[in-house]
């Protein structure tokens, strides 16, 4: 009998034909599948050619009702959302467009926890601990968005940059705010970051330039101060919050979206904005600025200085409180200073360097050994390693606080060591850099390209870079061939770090006088060069994830917010 292909009809089902017809129910009980797929294709051939068009329509229903069925009426709950986060952010945007049902379930705290962890961000877990202790939650530590409104930077007598106002709910100004031009997104990759920048829950363009609304997060309509990261009662973090606020840091990163100031002292916790001058004569440094170094999980920065301190300072929400001073460590000008764990080291003029528990603010050994200045410091779990003018580097021991080796191998005085995994890194006057095995001594790779004295050295696990006072940056890999060398320094390229951020390997470097520049170490693209905002010459330069911190020879310490206005309050 035809099949009739007429709306609604539906026919009988093939369980009912075998019902019906018995002598059927053997043979789809004895044939295998392929035997089936086969019968079916001959059926399909002794039909009128007139009906086969009904029967495929037949089959295409079929297959309809089995494949477009509804998971969330199939799968339980936990599944869906364990599935969910092993999406990306674009991925979640759309689901959550589909129905409210994805909607709901889009906003499961794992799955906003999961794309938090994915980008490989990190939470404050001290600042989470100490809320925990404290029994009330965020808010109540601050009410309203962070105000860094600060002392003018003074750029000589006759030109200053006004102090920015405070920040307003309605209308935000940021001064000053990188043009468009000046982005830190390669021009060739500019739509497809737009098109992951929209389907992300942040970042409003329509006034990029002009910043009047910095809301990033279309999916957040009240201000930080209706928010807050972490409920200690429930022990719970507000993954999306969370999220949204790291990711509008990663936007003014990659918009050039910043805030200059000097650091401005507040030992007492008072937010005058006025301190008054003999408390920043006694909590600023006198002289240069030799020496900064970052410990973001504590909030710290140290400084050393040629007045022959080193200083402590608590950084945080625009503030730098001052902890304390070091005042009888060295008798000559502090050069360098580094941490690892409990401990900080310095290094001196005076030929000597220094251990200190900076927890207990106690000094626990003094080395000698050197012949001259000592230059520059790194540390470890166990040893304690010192470059100096006298041509060597030397390794202590932190259990008997004797030197275990010296290597000698530079023609000239040794500017610069870095530590990174097994390796140590020096660079030196006698124009060349050295890779040493840290354990044996072994001097395993030289590297020769620049014309001039190595000032500044950085290392990671495939790359090094290196500044020179012939106004060039090398990078280089492990096995000393030369990468890329960049030329954006009109002179002696005095710092630089390297370090990865936001997804990518980026350097920022430094001359004494002139703009600052950020690159991408793969690719050798200069991404932004930052314009100068203080006077003095660049001494040191070191970053974060928020921040970038300059010393200076005026003594001064110079920070460039990338965090401003920005809930940091669960971030690193």
């Amino acid at each position: 009998m035809p099949i009739k292909d007429e709306p609604g009809h539906d026919g009988p089902s093939p369980s009912d034909m075998v019902t019906r017809q018995p002598f059927l129910e053997p043979v789809f009980a004895t044939c295998s599948t392929q035997q089936k797929i086969e019968l079916l294709y001959a059926l399909f051939n002794e039909l009128p050619v007139s009906q086969r068009g009904s029967v495929l329509r037949r089959l295409k229903e079929f297959h309809d009702d089995a494949c477009h069925c509804n998971p969330l009426e199939l799968l339980p709950r936990e599944l869906i959302i364990d599935m969910l986060c092993h999406l990306d952010v674009p991925s979640v945007h759309e689901l959550m467009m589909v129905s409210r049902d994805w909607y709901v379930l889009c906003q499961d705290a794992q799955v906003w926890k999961a794309l938090f962890l994915q980008q490989g961000w990190q939470v404050d877990r001290s600042a989470k601990e100490a809320s925990q202790q404290a029994h009330h939650p965020f808010s109540t530590l601050q009410s309203r968005p962070i105000d860094r409104t600060l002392a003018p930077l003074v750029i000589s007598s006759s030109q200053s940059i006004t102090r920015p106002l405070p920040i307003r709910r309605q209308k935000k100004k940021r001064v000053p705010t990188a043009s468009a031009s000046t982005s830190l997104l390669p021009l060739g990759k500019k739509r497809a970051a737009a098109a992951t920048s929209a389907a992300a829950p942040t970042d409003n363009h329509e006034n990029d330039q002009n910043d009047e609304n910095d809301s990033d997060d279309p999916a957040s309509s009240s201000s930080s101060a209706s928010h807050t990261p972490y409920h200690p009662q429930t022990d719970r973090i507000d993954w999306k919050y969370l999220y949204q606020q790291r990711f509008r840091l990663a936007n003014a990163w990659r918009h050039g979206k910043y805030r200059p100031y000097r650091f401005r002292s507040d030992p007492d916790n008072q937010t005058s904005d006025h301190p008054s001058h003999a408390q920043r004569q006694r909590d600023q440094h006198t002289d240069s600025v030799y020496s900064i170094v970052l410990d973001p999980p504590h909030h710290l920065v140290y400084s050393a200085s040629r007045d022959k301190t080193v200083k402590e300072w608590r950084f945080s929400n625009g503030i730098a409180a001052l902890q304390h001073t070091y005042t009888e460590l060295h008798h000559g000008s502090i050069l360098c200073i580094e941490i690892a764990n409990d401990y900080l080291a310095t290094a001196s003029s005076d030929c000597t360097a220094s251990l200190i528990h900076r927890w207990e603010r106690r000094l626990i050994a003094k080395f000698k050994g050197h012949e001259n200045s000592v230059l520059n410091v790194a540390l470890d779990d166990t040893r304690l390693y010192t470059c100096s003018k006298d041509k060597t580097i030397k390794i202590w021991s932190l259990d008997t606080y004797q030197c275990l080796q010296t290597l000698h191998g530079h023609r000239e005085s040794v500017n610069v060591i870095k530590l990174a995994g097994d390796h140590l890194l020096s660079g030196s006057g006698d124009h060349t850099l050295k890779l040493w095995d840290k354990n044996t001594g072994v001097c395993l790779q030289t590297f020769v390209g620049h014309e001039r004295s190595v000032a500044s050295i950085d290392m990671s696990d495939e790359y090094i870079v290196s500044g020179s006072s012939d106004q060039s940056i090398i990078v280089w890999d492990k096995q000393g061939h030369i990468v890329h060398k960049l030329f954006g320094h009109p002179e002696l390229v005095r710092t630089l770090q390297m370090r990865h951020h936001n997804g990518r390997l980026i350097m920022i470097s430094a001359d004494y006088n002139d703009k600052f520049n950020l690159w991408d170490v793969q690719t050798g693209q200069l991404l932004l060069s930052f314009p100068r905002y203080y006077p003095g010459r660049v001494m040191n330069l070191r970053f974060d994830n928020m921040k970038i911190v300059l010393g200076i020879d005026t003594g001064d310490i110079v920070v460039y917010d990338f965090a401003a206005d920005i809930d940091t309050r669960l971030l690193i």
